[in-house]
């Protein structure tokens, strides 16, 4: 296997797996709370009151506006917060 020299998309062909190449997508091991509070995140998202949520090593982050930095959410206290205020400005 050789090594991969750029950051980005993985696909089944540069690991060895054989036939067709298809992308292979990677999840972090969330806890229960977690799943719950990305699930709220995404949630959220889809109702336009921010524009993206993530996982990164097990935490959670939301962005509210794209200009905007990550900001890390703990709880459904703190994602409500980042909704209702301006959080993450430059």
């Amino acid at each position: 296997m050789a090594k991969r020299k750029t950051k980005g998309s993985l696909y089944t062909n540069e690991v060895g797996i054989e036939g067709p190449a298809a992308q292979i997508y990677l999840k972090d091991h969330l806890t229960a709370f977690n799943k719950q509070l990305l699930f709220h995140g995404l949630e959220e998202k889809k109702r336009g009151n921010i524009v993206a949520a993530w996982t990164f090593s097990g935490k959670i982050y939301v962005k509210k506006q794209d200009n905007q930095r990550p900001v890390q959410v703990k709880d459904t206290w703190s994602l409500e917060e980042v909704i209702k205020h301006n959080y993450g400005r430059e």
